[in-house]
């Protein structure tokens, strides 16, 4: 722009010689050429990186190098000289106008952005460039118009640089959008990766408790066994079992009854904690002979399915007159009735009752107990 403004300067009425009768006509016109042979190449440089992928770099440096030879011509050789070569700068112009137009055009076929304005932008300019070729050989009577061309030119590289200005801005905003929704989604995945681990902390630590409950209960269990073991009495090795399992689930008292079979019946044999029970129940239980058949109510149910029967509620299972003499005379208001089968024959049945509260047992404690 500036070479233009220079060549606009020193041609036309000659302004410059008006104001500057310093220099002849001969270094004025030198200096037109000079601004004329460097503007071109500085014109191209300028597209090379306003569109790096439409021209190449050849053709560029032959401008360059071309444009270099005719300013150094147009400033050392005499003027009869130089001035002959303004027809070839002005073809080899041309040529060039005529080759970047079709790169312009090419464009289209890669979609370049904002290809349009910038093709009829160009065009224009280069109109304007023959125009005053064609205006400095008398073949056209326009005038100059070089200047209004490039003016042109540049609304429609403000254009599109205030495009891509705005493209940028967009892709700016969508790219903080979608890192915005990155860092959200990664927030919620390393949360469910904390809550994961949380959860398999949390269930580590619960196995490594039932893994130390386990152990625990295996050197209780045996301690037991070593302690029956060691036992040689009867009486001693049961109080060994009652101690164990009333300290280790919701009971209060055990008795046993071993069964007689030939009266078939159940009799009373011992109980864990017959000091606690009044005379009354004591007296019960000791006298206590149940009938293996329908009238034994719970003792019978229990042997002839050689399973453990748990009652939590026994108020709500009576069926016979043995059962509620048997409740309401200890008082109780749930029973455990394990029985000891040995080759598959019933020969005791231990029950497991509380007088102050009812028993709360699971399913893992009745078959822990009947182990």
């Amino acid at each position: 722009g500036v070479l233009i403004a220079i060549r606009n300067f020193l041609s036309g009425d000659r302004m410059f010689a008006y104001f500057f009768d310093v220099l002849d006509w001969h270094w004025q016109l030198r200096l037109e050429l000079i601004a004329i042979y460097l503007a071109w190449p500085l014109f191209l440089t300028y597209l090379s990186h306003a569109f790096p992928r439409m021209l190449h770099r050849i053709p560029l440096r032959v401008v360059q190098i071309s444009a270099a030879v005719f300013a150094l011509a147009a400033l050392f050789l005499p003027s009869y000289i130089h001035t002959r070569l303004i027809i070839i700068f002005e073809i080899a112009l041309i040529l060039s106008g005529v080759y970047l137009a079709a790169m312009f055009i090419a464009t289209w076929r890669r979609r370049m952005t904002g290809r349009f304005i910038a093709t009829v932008g160009f065009l224009i300019l280069f109109a304007t460039i023959i125009n005053d070729i064609m205006y400095e050989r008398s073949v056209f009577n326009t005038g100059y118009l070089l200047s209004s061309g490039f003016f042109i030119f540049i609304f429609s590289q403000s254009y599109l640089l205030a495009r891509q200005f705005v493209q940028s801005f967009q892709d700016a905003e969508k790219y903080s959008r979608e890192l915005r929704d990155s860092n959200r989604e990664l927030r919620v995945i390393q949360e469910q990766l904390e809550e994961r681990v949380t959860e398999r902390t949390q269930a580590l630590e619960d196995s490594r408790r039932r893994t130390e409950r386990a152990r625990s209960e295996l050197e209780q269990l045996n301690e037991f066994a070593r302690k029956i073991n060691t036992s040689i009495e009867l009486d001693e090795i049961l109080n060994q079992i009652f101690e164990y399992i009333e300290a280790h689930f919701d009971i209060e008292a055990t008795f046993v009854q071993f069964y007689n079979s030939k009266d078939n019946t159940l009799e009373y044999y011992g109980c864990s904690r017959s000091a606690e029970l009044n005379p009354a129940s004591l007296a019960m239980l000791k006298e206590l002979v149940v009938p293996m058949t329908e009238d034994g109510g719970f003792f019978y149910y229990t042997f002839r399915r050689q399973k453990p029967f748990y009652l939590s509620r026994v108020d709500r299972a009576i069926r016979h007159e043995f059962d509620s003499r048997t409740v309401n005379t200890l008082g109780v208001s749930s029973f455990l009735f394990v029985p000891l089968v040995i080759h598959d024959a019933v020969t005791a049945i231990i029950s497991f009752t509380s007088f102050r509260k009812r028993m709360q047992l699971s399913r893992r404690d009745i078959q822990s107990i009947n182990g």
